[in-house]
């Protein structure tokens, strides 16, 4: 196990780059997808990392990365103070026991001809760490952690409602004492009600085993309650890092007030202007923009924009890569960062045990 603030990952200038097929008879030009484009983050342990960003933007596929489900192009990745770009596939396997995933289809990522017993006794017996009597008690044990009852190891992942087969997930990515784990979008597939409580048994798995969470999501209440920092990803890059507080108070990256002023607001009171909406459509990742991606949507845009890409800068505290994140004027941000009613409600109701 790390000790408390150790660094539990760290990626350095990750990149993963997806060679599509030339077409038929090997004919046409070879087009390349830039799904994570050198990013460079650290986790510490008992912090949570959340990874936003719109679709295709490469959070999942940052997550996989981090866990070498997927081999990178290029970059390092370190866990735990083990470089996994070095490991073979033996010292790989027992590796993995340090690291764990918690999938965002709850039923899909069960197996649904082994009942729930065999499910997380699986890891506990691949990784040789309990065997017999203590097998069945730490199996018992790991139900009981994450609200569930012993009598439930008999029954099949069927059987279960969404917000219980999720809980079986993260029963089973605790069964080997894991110093990380992966979240790609946990409650995104949940009713509201679930998605709280699954949130809060996580924050409350994370207090009492110092775990480290690389949080995949697009839901902004949900990041806004479980994360220590945010990390926002567009076209592969990451844009803007920053502590939670900060980050939702006065986001410096135009796309960060974008995606924080498209929370619904359905209240008649508030005033429809002052919103930092996004204009266009996302550009194809086969042809991404030149220098700065976001410039095509960005009413800041100037003309170098167009040609130089920003590189990741520190502004006021916050991590931020955009040339004019120092001429965008902080009351801009007010209305997007403030909260709707609905979205206040959401976080009330997380916040309850």
């Amino acid at each position: 196990m790390t000790a408390a603030g150790e660094a539990v990952l760290e990626l350095g200038e990750v990149r993963k780059h997806f060679t599509l097929a030339k077409g038929f008879f090997g004919l046409g030009e070879t087009r390349v997808v830039k799904a994570v484009d050198g990013v460079s983050l650290t986790l510490a342990r008992g912090e949570t990392l959340a990874l936003v960003g719109e679709s295709g933007c490469g959070k999942s596929t940052l997550g996989r990365l981090a866990l070498r489900l997927i081999e990178p192009t290029s970059g390092d990745v370190t866990v735990a103070g083990t470089s996994l770009m070095a490991l073979g596939p033996d010292d790989l396997r027992a590796m993995r026991r340090r690291m764990q995933f918690i999938f965002q289809d709850p039923f899909a990522s069960l197996n649904p001809r082994m009942s729930v017993f065999d499910i997380l006794a699986e890891p506990i017996l691949l990784h040789r760490l309990s065997a017999g009597g203590q097998l069945e008690a730490r199996v018992h044990e790991l139900l009981r952690l994450v609200g569930l009852q012993p009598f439930h190891a008999e029954r099949f992942p069927h059987e279960f409602s969404g917000g219980q087969r999720q809980r079986i997930g993260v029963a089973r990515a605790l069964s080997t004492n894991p110093d990380l784990v992966v979240c790609d979008e946990p409650v995104s597939a949940l009713d509201v009600s679930i998605q709280a409580q699954v949130v809060n048994l996580l924050h409350d798995l994370q207090a009492e085993f110092g775990l480290a969470y690389l949080f995949i999501a697009h839901d902004l209440a949900v990041v806004k309650h479980i994360a220590s920092r945010v990390a926002v990803m567009y076209l592969g890059k990451i844009v803007e890092l920053a502590p939670k507080a900060k980050l939702y108070a006065t986001p410096r990256h135009p796309y960060t007030q974008a995606l924080l002023a498209a929370a619904p607001r359905p209240d008649p009171s508030l005033p429809r202007t002052g919103r930092a909406l996004l204009q266009g459509d996302p550009p194809s990742p086969l042809k991404p923009p030149s220098g700065c991606a976001f410039h095509p949507r960005c009413s800041h845009a100037v003309d170098r924009c167009k040609h130089e890409a920003p590189q990741l800068r520190d502004v006021d505290g916050s991590a931020v890569a955009c040339h004019r994140a120092d001429d965008i004027p902080v009351r801009e941000l007010a209305p997007a960062a403030r909260p709707s009613p609905v979205l206040a409600k959401r976080l009330a109701l997380l916040a309850k045990p």
